[in-house]
């Protein structure tokens, strides 16, 4: 499971990253980087996806870490 959050932290980095790359080359050609464009909505998309793909391949990885320390996680979930 730690390689797993592993690879999805570096695939979500790189979409993320490849995306926010790609709204800064079209703003240097002046291309839309407006939402309402269709290509430039394309790679908003892709930054907020790889952002919240980083967010939840973090959480993972730390989860992970912790469950495999012996630490109880999970405890306030079951208080519901």
């Amino acid at each position: 499971m730690g390689a797993a959050g592993v690879v999805g932290l570096a695939s979500a980095g790189y979409a993320a990253t490849r995306s926010g790359n790609k709204l800064v080359d079209r703003s240097q050609h002046e291309q839309s980087i407006n939402v309402t464009d269709r290509d430039a909505r394309g790679h908003w998309l892709g930054v907020a996806g790889g952002t919240v793909g980083l967010a939840a391949a973090g959480a993972t990885t730390v989860l992970t870490t912790a469950t495999n320390a012996g630490r109880e996680v999970g405890a306030k979930a079951n208080d519901r």
